[in-house]
């Protein structure tokens, strides 16, 4: 705005100075000539500047005012983003939290099913360890089974031979 004072100032007082204008006011010559419609004539042309710089000031506001609009709304997009990001990422973390949830109880359950799998190996140990005992057993009955069927059998051979 300062400037735009500033180069009214210098264009009026370069109109002022033109050739064949009285030096010493600064007025032109046909403006003394004529009394007050060269005054009437100076305020005309000053109305224009000043509608010119009206006219300047509105296309500068409009331009200015289409930048801000653009840069809010471009703001605002921006925000948009952000918000949706945001949520995107507490939903991911949210998952990410429940697949930790789900990798620690599939990892307790690996480890009771590892430690049922431990157990029923030694259960298995034992249980042919049993059998193997009870095989012994059996085959140490039968021995002594046949034992004394074959000492029941000669001695019957032996009274049957001697009886005879």
């Amino acid at each position: 705005m300062a400037e735009n004072l500033f180069w009214l100032r210098q264009h009026m007082r370069d109109r002022m100075m033109l050739p064949g204008s009285d030096e010493r006011s600064g007025i032109p010559p046909h403006l003394i000539a004529h009394g007050e419609s060269g005054a009437l004539d100076l305020v005309h042309q000053v109305a224009d500047v000043i509608k010119g710089i009206e006219e300047h000031a509105t296309k500068t506001e409009a331009h200015c005012q289409g930048l801000v609009t653009r840069a809010l709304d471009r703001l605002q997009a921006a925000e948009d983003r952000i918000k949706a990001l945001e949520t995107e990422r507490q939903n991911l973390e949210t998952s990410f939290a429940q697949a930790q949830n789900k990798i620690e109880q599939l990892e307790s359950n690996l480890a009771q099913a590892e430690s049922r799998v431990a157990m029923s190996e030694a259960e298995r140990a034992a249980a042919e360890e049993q059998a193997k005992k009870a095989d012994n057993a059996l085959h140490l009955v039968e021995d002594a089974i046949r034992t004394k069927l074959l000492t029941a059998t000669r001695r019957t051979f032996l009274k049957v031979g001697a009886a005879a």
